[in-house]
Parts: C-alpha cells; sequence; structure tokens
C-alpha cells in the first residue's frame, strides 16, 4: 500500500474519531455529597457541530483519496481536507484547554469534575486526521495539480 493510501486511512479514521466524538461527553460533573451528577456532550455544547463538520470534510477527502477519486475532484476538495484536520485539531485543543478551566472552577466549589471520552476522541482524531493530511499530500492529488510530463525530444 502507498503512503497516500495509508495516509488516506488515517484521514478517514481521524474523521470518525471526530464525528462520533461530538456526541459523546465531553465533561462529567457530579456532587459526591448527594452522588447526583450530570454531564454534556459536544453536540449539547454547541462545538461538537463544529468537530462533526470537520470530522465529516476529513471523512468525505479521506474516501475520495483512497479510491482513487481524487484526480477527477477539484482542487479545493483537497483543501478541505488540510482545513477540516488543522481546524478539528485547533479546536480540540481549545475545547481540552476550555473544559479543564472550567473544572477547576468546578472543583473548586466543592464537586467533582473531569474530562469525558469525547474530548479524547477529538483530539486522537484531530492528531490522525492532520498525520494522514500530511502523508496523502491531497493538495497534490486533486485537480492534476501534477505538472505534465515534458516533451519527447
Amino acid at each position: 500500500m502507498d503512503k497516500a493510501k495509508q495516509g488516506a486511512g488515517l484521514m478517514v479514521l481521524g474523521g470518525a474519531l471526530l464525528v462520533i466524538g461530538s456526541f459523546l461527553d465531553w465533561a462529567e460533573v457530579s456532587d459526591p455529597s448527594s452522588g447526583l451528577g450530570d454531564s454534556e456532550t459536544g453536540i449539547g455544547g454547541g462545538d461538537g457541530w463544529f468537530t462533526l463538520i470537520f470530522g465529516a470534510a476529513l471523512l468525505l477527502v479521506g474516501y475520495l483519496i483512497y479510491a482513487g477519486q481524487a484526480a477527477n475532484s477539484p482542487k479545493w476538495l483537497g483543501w478541505l481536507g488540510w482545513a477540516g484536520a488543522v481546524l478539528g485539531l485547533a479546536l480540540a485543543v481549545f475545547e481540552f484547554t476550555d473544559i479543564n478551566s472550567d473544572l477547576d472552577t468546578i472543583k473548586a466549589l466543592g464537586l467533582d469534575g473531569s474530562l469525558g471520552i469525547g474530548v479524547w476522541l477529538i483530539i486522537a482524531g484531530g492528531v490522525l486526521g492532520l498525520i494522514g493530511a500530511i502523508m496523502a499530500k491531497p493538495h497534490a492529488a486533486f485537480g492534476g495539480a501534477t505538472p505534465p510530463p515534458p516533451p519527447a525530444a
């Protein structure tokens, strides 16, 4: 298997993790005295819609590269894969730091709080998607970006 197909597979896997992580818990809070707790999903908090869109973009571009249909697609579609990977990872890192700072405040109030599995999945998805985009180089695979061969002498 060539490097572009391996990268495309990582893009598909990263996109799937971003999509799945968007629907899972991002933060969990509980009251140790009463035993009651609550959790918030990515979609429920709002930012999960963005990770869902970035993940879907990675899935689409990764599939097109893997299926060998990248050369018949417009060049902007390759950049869509890069954007999905970079923005997905950036949003995952932002959410990780933002939720951690909120959890510090929650713990100061005497409640228990932790990161949910969804945050870990979107971080992993963003990393895998970016590695896959680097390996697959979709910007060169889309829209015939490779130069034509030199004329025969």
